[in-house]
């Protein structure tokens, strides 16, 4: 069965290649088909490729991202077309852009597999973390009071974006506006210390324990965006669930796109200008009938349609934008870089002129912009070496320190950025 996998993808391919059809439509259904099929070959010769047995690990996570990537996000464009048009202005076939995933793909397992180094344990585990506790909470309350004016109007409007947005235009350009923002981050870790202490001190007897922590974490990122709310929250249940196993993998990823689909919906409620629990299920209902297909749009355009890729093949003069891009999100310095970052350029190739850097500009997209396909090789063989470093790292610290296991898997998920998101959006996450 496995060498028929690998017979079918590359009679696909010379298909694809030479193949002679009536219109790009019928060679693109074709195309798609190349991800899903290099999935399965990827399962079957690739023991590293298949899931760990905890659920909560960051080879997991990454693996469900190259799930939705190569396998429901191509299914989803052969089933009902393209969701993102603004991304496809010139109708031609997607053979490049879906050699560009695929190429990335295969540079990201191979440097996975390349790395080879121990971790080194450390002969103490963290202290004071009482005292760490206190520091972030104290810094992540005081933040939040001093961005909102009081816990009430934080409670009361936190979840809405309008609100947020005015808040943060409220105290741009100011540091203490720039640190208080950064400090609203701190409250979750420091439930998650607080948390790691209580289980030390007081081993929990059944898991309902945890649940008033995990709420009492959720309370303080409201006001974030969706990957910070959910961060945070995934790191908990990292450090919670740890030992907690799965018998259905299938299962398990059935149930991670229904958190997805919710999270979509949670974005949707937070564009309201206001919320009233008895019109939930009306809003709901708007949102899973809506006539412009928004969750396949919100699922295509955050985990990465092909035709993400398609704008930075028609820019006629390319520019270096790798180092901008970087350089972009640090406060003050990046100012003086906007202009030459691939976000900026990218959407200026979108909209036909600068608007709002509202698209995210795909990794793999802006390597091969910059150095074709020797950087996107290069490029994803250096992430997939340091994912695995960060895989590795927390599951050795998961048996002997919390806290530094916390540390990596949250990072872990920032790193994420590298294949769901932007060079400019990972440096604006650290």
């Amino acid at each position: 069965m496995r060498y028929v996998s690998v017979v079918i993808w590359l009679l696909c391919f010379v298909w694809t290649l030479t193949g002679q059809f009536p219109s790009f439509v019928e060679r693109d259904s074709l195309t798609l088909l190349l991800m899903p099929l290099l999935w399965v070959i990827a399962y079957q010769w690739i023991v590293a490729f298949r899931p760990d047995k905890e659920v909560f690990t960051p080879k997991n996570v990454l693996l469900f991202i190259w799930l939705n990537k190569l396998v429901i996000v191509p299914f989803e464009l052969l089933i009902w077309g393209n969701q993102t048009p603004q991304l496809d202005t010139h109708h031609q076939p997607i053979l490049r852009e879906v050699s560009v995933i695929l190429l990335s793909f295969g540079a990201f397992w191979a440097g996975w597999r390349q790395y080879d180094r121990q971790i080194p344990i450390p002969s103490n585990p963290v202290q004071r973390l009482v005292a760490w506790a206190g520091t972030y909470l104290g810094v992540g309350l005081g933040s939040l009071v001093l961005l909102y004016g009081s816990l009430s109007a934080y409670w009361n409007g936190a979840i809405f974006t309008y609100i947020t947005r005015a808040t943060l235009d409220s105290v741009g350009g100011t540091v203490w506006g720039l640190l208080a923002n950064i400090g609203q981050r701190f409250w979750a870790f420091g439930v998650m210390l607080a948390w790691i202490r209580w289980h030390q001190k007081y081993p929990p007897r059944h898991w309902t324990w945890h649940v008033p922590w995990g709420l009492l974490c959720a309370v303080g990122v409201l006001s974030s965006n969706r990957a910070n709310m959910v961060y945070p929250m995934l790191t908990f249940g990292a450090i919670v669930c740890a030992r907690w196993q799965f018998r259905h993998k299938w299962g398990l990823a059935v149930g991670l796109v229904g958190i997805v689909l919710l999270s979509f919906f949670f974005g949707y409620l937070r564009t309201q200008p206001a919320l009233d629990t008895q019109h939930v299920a009306a809003l709901f209902d708007d949102y899973w009938n809506s006539p412009n297909h928004y969750i396949l749009y919100a699922h295509q355009l955050y985990f990465g349609s092909p035709y993400q890729i398609t704008p930075l093949l028609h820019i006629p003069l390319p520019s270096f934008t790798l180092g901008a891009s970087v350089l972009d999100p640090i406060p003050l310095i990046g100012k003086a870089f906007r202009e030459h970052s691939g976000p900026f350029v990218y959407n200026m190739a979108i909209q036909s002129g600068y608007v709002a850097q509202d698209k995210v500009i795909p990794v793999a997209g802006e390597l091969y912009f910059n150095g074709g396909w020797v950087l996107v090789v290069l490029g994803h063989w250096a992430f997939g070496w340091a994912y695995r470093f960060l895989d590795d790292a927390f599951k050795t610290f998961i048996t002997t320190d919390l806290v530094l296991a916390m540390a990596f898997f949250y990072v872990a998920l920032l790193f994420n950025a590298t294949l769901l998101l932007s060079l400019t959006v990972l440096v604006q996450l650290f």
